[in-house]
């Protein structure tokens, strides 16, 4: 989402937060901030969840959400340095947003398709699903998006640098038997078959 918007979306949930604590549906005091911040977190993830179906979205496209966030992860994955310590952050979970890996991905499969690489065409028609939101909605859609790209990974795989995967991996943290960590894990695996690290976006 815009800055803007971001802003309008979490003053909205703050509001509803101090309506539910004025009815007493929500404790006063730290506690009750704590869940507010939640609550207005929630409420941001279900708006992220829609990126791919929302109109103003508009993947391949010069103007739209879409060619914002590219533009602004372009700069953030800018060398092989920011590119290896943001793949740490997808595995040990932090500060890197499923919905933001899924974009990089798609940036990723549509340059990969653009030059030819070795099993760009399978995963570009990944990205044509995302761009028509057949993952999005429910947890099962993402389950789907996650069993088509690890069907992929053996066009892909030869090409991994090993020594960077265990580097990587060498960062996991959390519930590794988790839903979330599959999916970073399978992500990472693309990434690497890609030679994401030294070929960017």
């Amino acid at each position: 989402l815009p800055a803007a918007m971001r802003g309008v979306v979490r003053a909205i949930g703050l509001v509803v937060c101090l309506a539910e604590m004025a009815a007493g549906f929500v404790m006063p005091g730290r506690m009750g901030l704590l869940q507010c911040k939640r609550h207005v977190n929630k409420v941001c993830s279900q708006i992220r969840m829609s990126r791919w179906s929302s109109p103003t979205w508009r993947w391949g496209y010069s103007q739209g959400d879409a060619h914002d966030m590219a533009f602004q992860l372009r700069r953030k994955l800018i060398d092989e340095p920011s590119r290896m310590d943001w793949l740490k952050h997808l595995v040990n979970g932090q500060n890197v947003e499923w919905e933001e890996v899924k974009v990089v991905l798609g940036l990723l499969w549509q340059r990969a398709n653009r030059e030819g690489w070795e099993g760009s065409e399978y995963y570009n028609a990944i990205l044509n699903n995302m761009v028509e939101a057949r993952y999005e909605g429910s947890q099962d859609s993402d389950k789907l998006l996650l069993a088509d790209m690890e069907q992929g990974l053996h066009q892909i795989s030869a090409s991994q640098d090993l020594e960077v995967l265990m580097e990587v991996l060498g960062q996991a943290d959390g519930d590794v038997s988790s839903h979330d960590f599959d999916r970073r894990l399978v992500a990472l695996r693309v990434f690497m078959g890609f030679d994401f690290v030294k070929n960017g976006i």
